[in-house]
């Protein structure tokens, strides 16, 4: 796997207990591998031929094209969610596939390996979520179209995602992990641009995320229950927008250090964690 993850594990789709669970198919021209708004638990490895990835919401727009050592379907692969595109091979190839249903067997056998390959597809959703968030901020600061309601409505949209309601300090162990911040009004949690990597869980209270670029232009708010900071804990660089308190409460943080100690104490918890992290990105 190309991505360093947050394990620093390389290639761990190559690893000999992996490769048992992967299954090897040829694809002709024209194969549907994913459908989107279908259900679908698999992921897939391109080792031969080219793939589009279609949005059908819109006209049929090729979004990218996929080629040898490039994986897709890792969003329904780990949240088990539908499809966001649909997947067509646009000549003949291969490809390797893992279905969800081979976690449990792999966790339970090596359950560090699986730490280290959602940690690598975290890493991969996160660099996509990047490229769109980049998206969203040239339209948010192109002088000649201003902020107007639509588009603040559509980036509105574009940030539901980290929403998701997953609860996190639910899998055991975790909440040991964490530490607690006791917050105050108007508090900057997380400023844009820093270098930092705690991921944040509201315990009570409420967050302000904000767009330093766009003028203050607030993106979304989060509330108990809900995380952020994850895109950061996986890969890393600078954080991409503010956190301030908007309403004082408790927020919990993990750091990556106390996760990256996890794997010689608890690597069955680490994969989880990272898995609930996954849920979270997809």
């Amino acid at each position: 796997m190309s991505p360093a993850s947050i394990f620093d594990e390389a290639n761990i789709l190559d690893d000999p207990d992996v490769e048992q669970v992967l299954t090897r198919t040829s694809v002709s021209n024209g194969t549907v591998l994913a459908r989107q708004g279908k259900k679908g638990n698999e992921m897939y490895i391109v080792t031969k031929g080219r793939f589009s990835v279609i949005d059908e919401k819109a006209d049929n727009f090729v979004i990218t094209m996929l080629g040898p050592g490039e994986i897709f379907g890792e969003m329904s692969f780990l949240a088990e969610s539908p499809r966001s595109a649909t997947v067509v091979a646009t000549e003949d190839g291969e490809v390797l596939s893992l279905s969800r249903k081979a976690l449990p067997g792999l966790l339970k056998k090596s359950p560090s390996k699986v730490a280290h390959l959602a940690s690598g597809l975290c890493q991969l959703m996160a660099e996509r979520l990047r490229e769109a968030d980049d998206i969203q901020s040239l339209i948010l600061t192109d002088e000649e179209l201003g902020v107007s309601d639509e588009i603040a409505a559509l980036y509105g949209r574009h940030q539901s995602w980290k929403k998701a309601p997953i609860r996190l300090l639910d899998e055991p162990g975790i909440l040991e992990t964490c530490q607690a911040i006791n917050t105050t009004a108007h508090q900057v949690l997380v400023e844009q641009w820093e270098r930092s990597t705690d991921l944040f869980v509201v315990q009570s209270g409420k967050v302000n995320v904000t767009d330093d670029r766009s003028g203050g232009f607030l993106i979304t708010s989060f509330e108990p229950g809900e995380v952020f900071g994850e895109i950061s804990f996986i890969d890393g660089r600078p954080r991409s927008a503010t956190v301030s308190v908007a309403e004082p409460g408790e927020v919990l943080f993990l750091s990556r250090d106390a996760v990256t100690g996890l794997m010689d104490r608890d690597p069955a918890l680490a994969a989880n964690l990272m898995i609930v992290i996954g849920q979270l990105l997809a």
